[in-house]
Parts: structure tokens; sequence; C-alpha cells
């Protein structure tokens, strides 16, 4: 079998992909590809990130008797930390460590952390989701990272079609290393994806004074802000929904006046579900939450008003809140903006579904971060 190799080419990577019979030839093939993290060569590691991912990585690592050398993290809020009896140090500290020593990086941002460990001297480096997609049974995954490969592998031809309908050779190019880096984990094939113009970037669409502007997950408002900045605060109408009851303060407290703000989130329809509080980004629908929230659909709430841009970041409801804007983006084709990292199919999926309610919709495929997040998807006429 060929191997990727980058630049790709889109048959070789499709080709790739469909020269497995099964998805476990497949993980068995990215397993040969990592030989440093098998078993009996992984003993020893070095964790970066001491958030939640990082202390779960740790606990784990102790119950099936990998050493834990350090945990590093530069957040000032968590450096001086505890964590399993180890002290959390600045990145900087690991200068001192051994070189061969594995290095795990607990984030979804790794590119540019892992530049940096490898021009330190570290060349076993990795990030989490490569332990949680390869070894599940012994790294339980995150969200983000369940069913990476399978989704790959069981979708191809639907992956291979979003391709040749992506609306621009950026999107084509960024498709690939997404897939790639979904694929064989090493975060560097991102490197040359965009980082700027999150939401809004300026080579698909411009915004002018009379955007009325939905905010689909406006945590703290730091969306409603850019839009603001990108906008000279000139515009029709701003209307921000953030379900978490915590972070809905935040918001209140952080926007300007003249900003309509509503304690919901957007879905199909009309629901009240329990819900993870957290007060953060984690926070997200679950069956698993304590605190009740109330979930609407975008066409209710509008009521046939118009919307001429919407921005979707809801933690894996995207395609529900599609769903009941269903009216509303047929009748007044807005400008779309729509995270497509929470689910893996939603990368596929959400574009399938937009085409099937506006085929005049051109579809375009942006990277803002070097690892598993901002990826974003954005359709306009």
């Amino acid at each position: 079998m060929h191997e990727i190799i980058s630049p790709i080419s889109p048959e070789k990577l499709f080709d790739f992909i469909r020269e497995f019979h099964d998805i476990q030839s497949l993980k068995s093939y990215i397993r040969n590809k990592n030989p440093d993290f098998k078993d009996k060569n992984f003993t020893e590691v070095i964790i970066v990130g001491a958030s939640v991912e990082g202390r779960k990585l740790a606990e784990i690592c102790e119950s099936n008797g990998i050493s834990v050398a350090a945990i590093v993290d530069d957040n000032p809020i968590l450096r001086n930390t505890q964590i399993l009896e180890l002290h959390v140090k600045s990145v900087d500290s690991l200068k001192s460590l051994n070189k061969s020593t594995h290095v795990i990086i607990a984030t979804h941002r790794s590119l540019d952390i892992k530049i940096r460990l490898k021009n330190m001297g570290f060349n076993k480096v990795a990030p989490l989701m490569l332990l949680q997609c390869l070894f599940p049974e012994k790294f339980s995954p995150h969200d983000f990272h369940k069913g990476l490969q399978e989704d790959i592998f069981e979708n191809i031809d639907d992956y291979h079609k979003l391709y040749i309908s992506l609306s621009d050779q950026k999107s084509k190019d960024t498709l690939l290393a997404i897939l790639n880096y979904r694929l064989l984990f090493d975060p560097q094939v991102l490197a040359l994806m965009s980082r700027n113009d999150l939401y809004a970037p300026s080579d698909i669409f411009s915004l002018s004074d009379k955007e009325v502007y939905i905010d689909g997950g406006a945590f703290d408002g730091d969306s409603i802000r850019m839009f603001l900045e990108r906008t000279n605060n000139s515009f029709e109408r701003v209307i921000g929904f953030e379900p978490d009851p915590t972070t809905f303060e935040l918001l209140r407290l952080k926007i300007p006046e003249g900003i309509e703000i509503a304690n919901i989130g957007l879905s199909s329809a009309y629901n009240e579900v329990f819900f993870e509080a957290h007060g953060n980004r984690l926070s997200a629908v679950s069956t698993n939450g304590h605190t009740k929230a109330t979930l609407t659909d975008l066409d209710g709430f509008l009521n046939g008003s118009v919307a001429t841009y919407i921005k979707l970041n809801i933690e894996g409801e995207e395609l529900d809140a599609l769903q009941g804007a269903k009216k509303t983006i047929t009748q007044y084709s807005p400008k779309l903006a729509v995270s497509a990292y929470h689910r893996p199919d939603h990368l596929w999926k959400i574009p399938l579904y937009i085409k099937s309610i506006n085929p005049k919709y051109r579809t375009f495929l942006r990277q803002h971060e070097g690892g598993i997040v901002e990826t974003v998807l954005y359709f306009v006429i």
C-alpha cells in the first residue's frame, strides 16, 4: 500500500482509504505507523496540558503502569497546581528532561506546541487523539475524537463528493489536510491552513452595516465583539443565544447596549433538556447534566423576520439548529458560518443538508486552528 504524503493529491488520499477491506486493517496500518506508542514501547510520558484532558490522561497512565515524568502547562492559573503529586511546571522546564521521552499533547490545539517541542529536541510527540483513536479501550476518547477513522472509512465516498463540491482550491486543500490529520494525527499537515478571520474570512464574504447577525453559541460575547469590530459597530440587529446560565451572565456583562441576548440554545424545535453547565466551553447538552436548559428553533424565534448572517458553534447541536432554521435559510439565504468538528460526520453531513434545502449555496471550508478545533464550513450565495 502506498503512504499518505504531503502535498496530497485527492486521488492518493481517497484511493488509500479504499484499499482497506475493513476499519480494523486501517487502524492496524495506522498503529504500525506509530510504533513508539504501542504498549511495549510506551512506558513513560510527559503530559502537555493540565486541564481536564491532561488530568484524565495522568490518571489513566498511573492505573496502567505508565510513568508520568512531568506535567506542564503555560497557563498561569494551572501552573504550580498538583496532579498525581507532580507540580505542574512551564513548558520550558522540559528542556532539562530526556528528549527520547514520549510526549502527549493533551490539548485540542496541538500544532504550535508540537513545533516548539520538536525545536527542543523531542522526537516522540503526538496529540492525545492518537491514543484515544488507536487504543480507545484504554484511553477513553473525547467526543471530538469518537469514531474519527470509522467515519472516514465508512463515508469515504461522501468525503470525495464533498471535495468535488467545494467552491475553491483552498477549501479542497483544507479538506485533504483535515482528513490527513484525522487519520495520522500529525498537526503539522495543518500548518498552511488559515487561522485568521474566524467566522468571517475576507476571501469568502464581507460584512455590511445592514447585517442581522445570529450568534448561536455566543459564550461570553467573544464572537459578537469580533463582529462589532469588523462592522465598526454598524449593523441592523444582533441576537446572541447562550444556554449556559453562568456564561450568560458573563455575556450580559460584556456586551454593549443594543445587542439582544437570550438565555436559550438553538436546536430543531422548542424543547427543555438537561445541560452540563460548566460556565466555560465544556458546557453542552447532556443526559448527564444537572441543569435544565431551554432550546428553540431559530425559525420559531424569528417568526419570519430576516437573518443575513448566522454563526453556529454549539457543541455538536449544529445540524439540529440548521434544521430548526430551514425556513430562514431557504427564504433569506443568509451567510452561514458553521463549526464542523464537534461530531466527525458533521464535516460532510452539514454541507449535504444545506445543499438539500438551498442548492444555490456555494460551500467553503477553513481550518482556523492547528488541531481538531475551529474547523468551520461557510455557505454563501
